[in-house]
């Protein structure tokens, strides 16, 4: 497929300032049977304005041939020389194959599937007021089942929330014309859920379509949340609570200019028009940005699961803070430091290692916000306590060596702080080597 009308709605969108990423709390929350249809939809095509259920999304597979993933994958084109396949083999009924079936029903009769299955159950089709970002790689049924799962979770019901899902709504002999409306279909819809599978390494963050649909999202202020299947979505709970951090890395993988589209022109197109536009650096950061705020609102979600009397000496509670502070959000990360300090002192003890970096977490939001005054005996505390406790070589006590040092450095009292660089400084070498 080409991009020469989606290319002209993404100009559009590049050659608007970005907007600040809105806090999912923030954002206008719409009722899926209320929603209200903005003057965007006058021009979108009538077949575009369409969603289908679940239910309707289920009743189309049904007709898929059973041997329809053996069919598709003969039809794979072949490289003339080293006569290797030119895309990977399909294992599993996924968008790739989904669509190629759709197609062939379309060159027929003209219909989307959307078109056709309202012919028969009218009520499975309605106005879209989900857009899924998901990637043809996956799974259609496990694609189902994690929407299903959103569904449930956040009490939107079954038989009229209509997702807009490219497969389906898109008519798949024509798909370069339909493409022209893509940013009006997800400013018009204004909610964009994006399914992630294999946290570790997001697909969906390699593909130019998705990253362009997030892009496109975040510009618009539209209404964003992740989805996960039940298994993803359990392995992802655990690591917020002991592996926090990786999950922030992996979602802050994001480079528009390294995503892959099955047709190298496509990805061109898209990568061309971003750097005509807000450019490359600026694409990146504003997915970022929403996925980052997605994850805060999941991990607001589950700290509030939390038994309020464990809640403030969480470990959740310490990542959502740490992660706050780094997003420069000092109004909301203050109180679950300062909760977090408190908690752990009257649960473990002054001396204890987990209140120990409490006590420094603290110290480096105050100095942050520029209450350095309180800020200094909390570093003081932190460091002495991991002195006594951890020994003067126990990485966490090099951390508030180096912590005090940097902090005495900017107050401008590099007489005290020399000191302290040379202490972490050799002692690094002695346990870590040159």
């Amino acid at each position: 497929m080409k991009l020469t009308a989606a290319c002209r709605c993404l100009t559009r969108i590049c050659n608007k300032s970005t907007q600040p990423s809105h806090d999912s709390n923030e954002n206008v929350r719409q009722d899926p049977q209320t929603m209200h249809i903005t003057d965007e939809l006058n021009g979108i095509p009538d077949h575009l304005k369409q969603g289908v259920t679940i239910p309707g999304m289920r009743e189309i597979l049904k007709g898929l041939p059973k041997n329809i993933v053996k069919k598709v994958n003969k039809k794979i084109p072949r490289d003339k020389k080293t006569w290797r396949r030119k895309y990977p083999k399909n294992t599993k009924v996924n968008g790739y194959v989904n669509q190629i079936f759709i197609k062939q029903l379309t060159e027929k009769d003209g219909l989307t599937a959307c078109q056709r299955l309202k012919l028969h159950s009218p009520n499975e089709v309605g106005v879209a007021n989900v857009f899924v970002s998901w990637t043809l790689e996956s799974s259609v049924e496990k694609t189902l089942d994690t929407l299903e799962n959103y569904c449930i979770e956040n009490k939107m019901p079954l038989n009229s929330t209509y997702f807009w899902v490219c497969d389906f709504v898109i008519k798949q002999n024509d798909v370069e014309s339909d493409l022209e409306y893509l940013e009006q279909c997800i400013k018009s819809i204004g909610h964009t859920i994006a399914i992630i599978e294999q946290w570790q390494k997001p697909r969906i963050l390699s593909r130019s379509y998705c990253i362009y649909e997030l892009h496109a999202t975040q510009q618009h202020n539209v209404k964003f949340d992740i989805a996960m299947h039940k298994e993803e979505g359990a392995s992802f709970t655990e690591a917020m609570l002991y592996d926090f951090d990786s999950i922030a890395t992996c979602l802050a993988e994001v480079d528009i200019s390294k995503a892959e589209c099955r047709k190298r022109s496509e990805q061109e197109r898209i990568l061309n028009i971003i750097k005509d536009g807000v450019g490359i650096s600026e694409c990146n950061a504003s997915v970022i940005g929403l996925l980052r705020e997605a994850l805060l609102s999941i991990g607001r979600k589950e700290l509030s699961s939390i038994d309020e009397s464990e809640r403030a000496s969480s470990k959740l509670a310490n990542n959502l803070a740490r992660m706050l502070r780094n997003m420069g959000k000092y109004d909301e990360a203050l109180p679950l430091f300062r909760g977090g300090v408190a908690s752990c002192r009257e649960k473990y003890g002054d001396q204890h290692r987990e209140t120990l970096t409490r006590i420094n977490n603290m110290a480096h939001i105050l100095s942050d916000i520029g209450n350095k005054e309180v800020a200094l005996p909390l570093y003081k505390e932190a460091l002495a306590g991991r002195r006594e406790t951890l020994g003067d070589r126990h990485p966490d006590t090099l951390t508030s060596i180096s912590n005090m040092a940097v902090f005495l450095d900017e107050m401008g009292n590099q007489e005290e702080a020399l000191p302290l660089y040379k202490e972490a400084l050799a002692a690094r070498r002695e346990t870590l080597g040159d």
